[in-house]
Order: structure tokens, then C-alpha cells, then sequence
């Protein structure tokens, strides 16, 4: 069959006319979607997404449907040169700024999110990524991406990859089948377009029932939308035939239609489908009113202000959102005059990018081939068309590129990026010789979170000839020789002692060393502290001594720290040898070098200036410290390295959340013949495990964990990116559980459940779900005593702030503070209860709520750490830093 046999049975297409209807509802749906986001109202402002799907599919459908009628065929390359035109110019643009601004004005953490985001948003894959995520649009629990709403350009870019190619199939298969039919072509695609919108209904119904967050982004659950779209156009023929008395009546119906969604389609409802049916089916009757006949009665869509608003309104769309966020970062967006600065900004940028960059670039002859301006116009660059722009374009994307590729490059970090790799060289005082507890290079690495070797050992000076007096030995071992034995490069070096070398050659024996090491490790702190007596007061050679070592670490530019001499007057701190300290000595000394190892290196999990509190006291003293702060202080772990990497290590390093058979042994730390401590619950539990092997350090503390399932038996969901689901696999977990705890009897087991379970347990009353769950934890822990544990049952941390997404340059640490939910209290409350009513002597309940919050506000840090990697899970520096509470907590070890 000829081209034009074909096109003759195809129903002519209407002439190109301006809709100014259809402009007027582009006004409509982006005002929608401005108001939800900035004011929050109306609530179903959401479904403006919606109308612009039809919209959008009526346009391109006809536009295709015109071109066959004309060719005889479909230009690909045309109809994509066109969509690059329109979309992407003016998309690429604000991604690029947006990310650029995100850098300079968001948390690196949150900025370099956004920078992913947009690459998913121009490769027009947002929405599965969106969906990846498990992002919730209506309910997220994480900051929101000022690129998400990329998400829709990306289901309608990935609709009309596939649509054209399918229509000329469709309409090639059409024509070819004669069968009697009139229009074969028509009816083909008529058939197709009723199909597809079938199809994908049936399944985002099915969908948005089984899993919300995919039904929302996908583009299978959001192409029967556009398919109705698709529809009018296809069906263009028939609509031309109603009558003009009643286009009034249905244009009128369907903008009540629209109106009457915008109020009662709200995130409660199921949506897409079948709620996303009204705004749909609303829209199409506007355009169906006035598709082959004038549409003169709705003048508040055809209106030149209503029309001149939809023209802006694809800019208006892409400006919006990222405005928004990027400014409720440092203005709350609750008040008028902040409310109304937000929308300045947004018309501001959106009619500029509109005049100057949109509009320009569309209509200009970019990738059509068509002349451009002579440049021997007498005009010169002030011509009229596309050229200006396109440098202004290319020269702005130049400036934001750069700006993105220097935020990019690593710049010096406020703290370490991990556990800071610590050497001790010293003699019998450093090595711990005399005590019965830990030397204090351990005890003092435990506390600040070092990574630490102790090279030490008795009888080693300074000075290397041998017969030193009070050596000991032939050749004393020196400092000299321990330094030879660091194979890495370590970031801290400490150099301890000089106590029994002699005055007269110390000091150039400590400016050897000293030089030594700094010639060897270039990159790290040398540290030297002045030796230690304890005669009282210090005879004058040990005096001398000090002084020769304080003058050669001057000279060799190395840090020098007076310790004060912790022993002098304190016989009771020397050990029976009268020479070494003995463990309260140790203890002491440990207390006394941590805060100022702190200070001169910067290297420390709880803050500089900030140990650890012991006591339950101390703590509140801090917390209520950090309620009052005004200014940030420099937090651990710094907020650019929050996140998921954060998390403790034995979650993220060691992957021992997830724990069963196979990694069991692998999960347990400490010495093997050591009292066995147990851990169970889900990933709340495992972020205390820095907790309790601070507070166990003499025990073996093995993790039972698996993510999302409590330790008390109850039925629970597992939440995914797809929705939730049925988790037997928590069952079978707690079957091997105790299996695994009758077999290896541990002395001690540990309980921690995130205090919001209960809203993973079906069911709907909170107080029947709380009493399910106390009842549950009440029989285990019983069950646990019997089985001859000691029983501690350890709250999980009330929920904080995130300070990747709260902190800016302009926040204050106020704009952080978290108000601990009343469901928290009730979970606390049951659980209390639960351990109460077990009966069991040897069962404990731990609160924790004040070790994060005062009178119901809990602050993002405390003591200069930053309590939570994500706004649940604690830090490995926050958790760690609770270990002597923990102790102090339990009435008997």
C-alpha cells in the first residue's frame, strides 16, 4: 500500500491551533504542586503532576498522529530533537546550579547525594532511583533531594522513548491489515492506547497495594496517565463531534473535577490508583471540551494571565523545588515574608530562564540544520536569536561546573577520617612494669579511640652508650632502637621517660631521637613528655633532666608536654618496688594524659577538652551543656563524615548485624576464655556494641543481631525500598538464637530493641501492640533467667536530629534539637514493665533517654560527639563513649 493510500484512512488531524485551555491548566497543575511543597496546602496539591502527565500525553500523541498523517511516517530524529530542545537545555541548567549550590550551601555529605541525584536526574532514570531508595514522597524520614522532583520528567521522557516507536509499529501494522476495516491505522492505535491504559491501571492498582514507594516513582504504574492523554488525541475524530452547547458544560465539570481532587485526593489515599482517577479523568474532560471546537467559557484557564503563567510553567516546575529546599536549610519556610521571599525567588528564576534560555533555545535552529544569523549583521552579538544565550548558557555552565569541581576536591578535614594509628616509645613507666592494671598507653588509646602499638619496655633511655646508671644493663635498650621497629607510618608518635639517663648527655640524645623521628614520619605528631619523678620536690638533676628534653623538643620542632609530675608527694600511686606506679597510679596517669593527648594532637572521639562522662551525672551535665551551645563546636566524627559509613565498625567493617552460623565467630570479640557476654536484637543492638565492650573489656562479647527483628518474639514486618512485608526470616533467627545460647551459655545477655517496633506489628491499637510486645519481652527475659543468664535489658536511643541534614553554614546547634515523641516514652514505660513483671532477680533495666536528652529535648552532640550517623544509629564515638555509664548502670557485674 502507497504513503498516501495509507494517510488516506487515517482521520485528519485538526490544524495546529493555540489551547489556550491547555495552557491554563499547565497554570493550574504548577501552582498545585508550588503551593503543596511551599505552604503545605492544598493537601492534594500532588496530583498537578498528574494533570501535566495528560497533558503531556495528549500534546505529544497528536503532535505524532499529525506528523504521520502529513509524512507517512514518524521522524525520530525530529521528534527527539524536539524533546531535547524543549527539555533539556533548561533541565540541565538548574541540575547544574542546584548541585553547585547544594556544595556551597548543604553539609558535603548531603551536597554529594544531590550530585548523584543529578546525574540519575539527566540520564531521566530519577524516579527508579527514587524508588531504589525506598524513598517515601509523603512521609520521608531522610532530608529531601532539591533534584526529586526530577522524578516525573523522567517517568514521561522514558514513556515517549518507547510511545513513538510503538505507534508507528502500530500504525504500520494497521494500514497493512485491510480486512474490511475503514481506518485499519486508526483503529490499530485506537486499540493499542486502550490497552495500554488497562494494563497499567490494573497494575498500579495492584502496585499501590503491594508496594507504594515503586507504584508512586514507576513509570509502568504512571503510564495509563498519559495513555488517557495519548487517548484524546487518538480519538480526536469523535470528540470533534460534540456539540458546542456542550463543550461549556464539560470543560466547566472537569476544572470542578480538578478542584475538588486538589482537596480530597490527600497522601492518606491510595494513589496512584485508584485516587489519581479523578484529577486524571478531570483534566482529560477540560481538553476533551475543547478539542475540535472553540473553548470560549473557562476564562480562568484562557485568560492571558492564566495562559502566560502555563507557558512558564515546565521553568516554574524545575525552579520550584530546589529553591525550596535549598532555603528551608537556612530560613524556616512557616512565615509569610519568608514564605514570600521563596516565591520571588522562584518567579525570578523562572521567568528568566524562560525568556533567556527555554523559549530561546526551542525556537532557535540548534540541531535542525536551519541558518542562523549572518554575523555580518550590522547588529553584531545584539541580534535577535539563540546566539547570546547560548554563550551566556555555555559561560554560566563553565563558572558552576568549576565551582562543583572544587567543591569536589578533598580540602584539609576538621577531624581524622578514622581511628588515628598511635606508636608509645618509653621505658618501664610507659610499659606498664609494677602495676597490676593496664599500662596507660592503653588505657589512654581505649579512651580516645586510638589505634595504638606500645613499643616500650623496661630499662630504655634516652642516651645509648652503655653502663647508664640505673640502666640495668649492659646497653640500654633505647629510644633509638624501639623507633627502628615502627614498619608503618603511624599518626601519632609518643615518646615517654628519661628517668634514669644522665643529665649531661639527655639532651642531645632527645634531639637525636626527636630529629630522628621526624625525618622518618614527615606526617606525624611527635610528642615528647617530660619524665616522671616522684621525690618530693624533684632533686635538681631530675629537674635538669625535664629541662634538657622540654629545649631539644624545641629544637627539633617537636610538641612538648609537662605533665605536671603525677607522682611527686603521692607514695600511695607507687607500686611495692618503690620505683613504678602501682594500678591506681596507672589509673591516675591515664586520667591525667588523655585530655591533654586530646588537646595537642586533635586526634579524639569525644571531643577536644571532652573525656568521657563517668557517672550518670557528669553525662546530663553535658547534655544540658550541649542544649545551651550557641555555636558548633568542632564535632567527632566531623558531619562530612556521617552517614551510612559511620555507623560502628562491627556494623559496617566487620558486617556483623546480619549474624547466623556462618559468621558467628567472626562476630565475637575478646578473648576466648573469657566470660561470655550475648547480644541480641536488631540494628539498634549492634550500634551499642562499642557500648559493651567498653564497659565488658574483660569479657568476650559475641553479636546475635539480625537488622529489623526484636529480640522479643513477636510477629513484625521488614520494612524495603518496596514497602513492607511478612519476615519469617526473624523467626527462624530466634530459633537459632536460642539454640545458639543453650549451646554456649553465656554468662550475660544483652537485650536492645528499636523503640519503635511496635509500628511494625500488625495490628492498629498502639496500646494492644504495647502490650503484646511487653508481654513477649517479659517471657523471654524470664526464659533467658532460667536458662541461668544474667538478663540486661538496654533501651535504644530516643530518635535525634540528623546532622547531615539540619546542619548548615548558617544553622545554629538550636536548629538541631530533637523532642523526644511520647511513643518513645510508652515503648520505654512497656518495656520497664516487662523486666518488672519477669519476677527475675537477675534481671536489669537500663534507661538511656538521659544519656541523650534533658527535659525533653535531645541535642545532635554531646560532649563535642556527634551522636547519631543517620538520626538512629549511633557513632562509633558516641557509643563508645557510653561504656562507663553502662558499668555504672548495672547494679552488679
Amino acid at each position: 500500500m502507497s504513503k498516501v493510500a495509507s494517510r488516506s484512512r487515517m482521520p485528519r488531524a485538526h490544524k495546529v491551533v493555540f489551547r489556550a485551555d491547555v495552557q491554563g491548566l499547565r497554570m493550574i497543575a504548577v501552582l498545585a504542586v508550588i503551593l503543596d511543597h511551599l505552604l503545605h496546602w492544598p493537601a492534594g496539591g500532588f496530583v498537578g503532576v498528574d494533570i501535566f502527565f495528560v497533558i503531556s500525553g495528549f500534546l505529544i500523541t497528536g503532535l505524532l498522529l499529525r506528523e504521520y498523517e502529513r509524512t507517512g511516517t514518524i521522524s525520530f530524529w525530529g521528534f527527539y530533537r524536539r524533546r531535547i530542545k524543549r527539555i533539556l537545555p533548561a533541565a540541565t541548567l538548574v541540575v547544574i546550579l542546584t548541585v553547585a549550590a547544594s556544595y556551597l550551601l548543604l553539609s558535603r555529605v548531603r551536597a554529594t547525594d544531590t550530585f548523584w541525584d543529578g546525574i540519575w536526574a539527566s540520564l531521566f532514570a530519577a524516579n527508579w532511583n527514587y524508588a531504589v531508595e525506598g524513598t517515601d514522597y509523603f512521609q520521608p524520614d531522610v532530608a529531601i533531594s532539591p533534584l526529586q522532583h526530577y522524578w516525573s520528567l523522567s517517568v514521561e521522557e522514558q514513556f515517549y522513548f518507547v510511545w513513538p516507536w510503538l505507534m508507528l509499529l502500530i500504525l504500520w501494522l494497521g494500514a497493512k491489515a485491510r480486512a474490511g476495516v475503514s481506518s485499519p491505522a486508526a483503529l490499530a492505535v485506537q486499540l493499542a492506547i486502550i490497552a495500554i491504559i488497562i494494563g497499567s491501571f490494573i497494575w498500579s492498582a495492584w502496585e499501590t497495594g503491594a508496594s507504594p514507594t515503586w507504584a508512586y516513582f514507576s513509570t509502568f504504574s504512571r503510564a495509563w496517565e498519559l495513555g488517557i492523554g495519548a487517548a484524546i488525541a487518538v480519538f480526536a475524530k469523535s470528540f470533534a463531534r460534540i456539540p458546542d452547547t456542550w463543550r461549556p458544560s464539560l470543560g466547566w465539570l472537569g476544572l470542578v473535577g480538578i478542584a475538588v481532587s486538589l482537596f480530597v485526593v490527600t497522601p492518606e489515599r491510595p494513589f496512584p490508583a485508584p485516587w489519581a482517577l479523578l484529577p486524571v479523568l478531570a483534566t482529560a474532560l477540560v481538553i476533551i471540551a475543547g478539542t475540535g471546537g472553540r473553548q470560549r467559557s473557562l476564562w480562568p484557564l484562557t485568560n492571558p494571565v492564566s495562559t502566560y503563567v502555563g507557558d512558564v510553567s515546565y521553568s516554574l516546575y524545575l525552579w520550584h523545588w530546589p529553591v525550596i529546599i535549598l532555603m528551608s536549610a537556612y530560613l524556616p519556610l512557616d512565615t509569610v515574608p519568608n514564605q514570600a521571599i521563596a516565591i520571588a525567588i522562584i518567579i525570578g528564576c523562572s521567568v528568566a530562564s524562560y525568556h533567556f534560555i527555554e523559549n530561546p533555545i526551542r525556537n532557535s535552529g540548534w540541531l535542525d540544520g536551519r541558518a542562523k544569523a549572518s554575523h555580518g549583521s550590522s547588529r553584531g552579538w545584539r541580534h535577535r536569536g539563540p546566539v547570546p544565550k547560548l554563550v551566556a548558557l555555555s559561560l554560566t555552565s563553565a563558572v558552576t561546573v568549576s565551582m562543583v569541581a572544587w567543591a569536589l576536591i578533598p580540602h584539609e578535614p576538621s577531624a581524622p577520617a578514622g581511628p588515628p594509628h598511635a606508636v608509645f616509645l618509653g621505658d618501664s613507666y610507659t610499659a606498664g612494669i609494677g602495676g597490676d592494671g593496664p599500662d596507660w598507653p592503653t588505657a589512654v588509646s581505649e579512651e580516645l579511640g586510638w589505634n595504638a602499638v606500645n613499643l616500650a619496655a623496661g630499662g630504655t633511655g634516652y642516651v645509648t652508650e652503655a653502663g647508664v646508671e640505673g640502666c640495668g644493663k649492659e646497653h640500654c635498650g633505647a629510644y633509638l632502637e624501639q623507633s627502628a621497629a615502627i614498619t608503618d607510618d603511624p599518626d601519632i608518635i609518643v615518646v615517654a621517660g628519661g628517668r634514669n639517663d644522665p643529665v649531661e648527655s639527655i639532651g642531645a640524645a632527645a634531639l637525636k631521637l626527636f630529629t630522628s623521628l621526624r625525618e622518618e614520619h614527615p606526617d606525624a605528631t611527635v610528642i615528647a613528655l617530660s619524665p616522671w619523678a616522684d621525690d618530693d620536690p624533684p632533686n635538681e638533676a631530675f629537674t635538669a633532666k625535664s629541662a634538657a628534653v622540654q629545649k631539644a623538643a624545641a629544637d627539633a620542632d617537636v610538641t612538648y608536654v609537662d605533665t605536671g609530675q603525677p607522682f611527686v608527694g603521692h607514695a600511695d600511686l607507687i607500686s611495692s618496688d618503690g620505683i613504678h606506679p602501682n594500678a591506681a597510679g596507672y589509673t591516675t596517669l591515664s586520667a591525667l594524659l588523655a585530655p591533654m593527648l586530646a588537646e595537642v594532637t586533635g586526634h579524639t572521639v569525644t571531643g577536644v577538652g571532652s573525656p568521657s562522662a563517668t557517672s550518670a551525672t557528669e553525662r546530663q551535665d553535658q547534655v544540658r551543656e550541649a542544649l545551651r551551645a550557641k555555636e558548633w563546636p568542632e564535632l567527632t566524627p566531623a558531619v562530612d563524615e556521617l552517614g551510612d559509613d559511620a555507623r560502628v565498625p562491627e556494623w559496617v567493617t566487620d558486617h556483623c548485624l546480619d549474624v547466623s552460623d556462618s559468621n558467628a565467630d567472626d562476630c565475637a570479640y575478646g578473648d576466648e576464655g573469657a566470660e561470655l557476654v550475648a547480644l541480641l536484637g536488631d540494628s539498634h543492638a549492634i550500634s551499642y556494641m562499642p557500648t559493651l565492650r567498653a564497659a565488658f573489656p574483660d569479657r568476650r562479647v559475641q553479636s546475635l543481631t539480625l537488622q529489623q527483628c526484636p529480640a522479643a518474639p513477636i510477629a513484625v514486618q521488614v520494612r524495603t525500598s518496596q514497602g513492607s512485608s511478612p519476615y519469617p526470616e526473624c523467626d527462624d533467627h530466634r530459633a537459632w538464637t536460642m539454640k545458639w545460647i543453650e549451646t554456649h551459655k553465656p554468662q550475660t545477655v544483652v537485650i536492645v530493641d528499636t523503640w519503635d517496633t511496635p509500628t511494625r506489628m500488625p495490628g492498629e491499637d498502639t496500646v494492644d501492640k504495647l502490650r503484646e510486645y511487653k508481654d513477649a519481652l517479659t517471657g523471654l527475659v524470664g526464659r533467658l533467667t532460667e536458662m541461668g543468664a544474667k538478663v540486661v535489658v538496654l533501651a535504644s536511643p530516643p530518635p535525634g536530629e540528623n546532622l547531615v541534614d539540619c546542619k548548615t553554614p548558617a544553622s545554629a546547634p538550636a536548629d538541631c534539637l530533637r523532642t523526644m515523641p511520647r511513643t518513645y516514652s510508652e515503648w520505654t514505660k512497656a518495656t520497664e514493665d516487662a523486666v518488672t513483671d519477669s519476677d527475675a532477680a537477675d534481671a536489669h533495666f537500663v534507661r538511656t533517654d538521659a544519656w541523650f536528652c534533658a527535659t525533653g529535648s535531645c541535642p545532635a552532640f554531646v560532649a563535642g560527639i556527634a551522636t547519631f550517623a543517620d538520626g538512629n544509629h549511633l557513632t562509633d564515638a558516641a557509643a563508645r563513649a557510653l561504656g562507663p555509664l553502662l558499668v555504672q548502670a548495672i547494679p552488679t557485674q
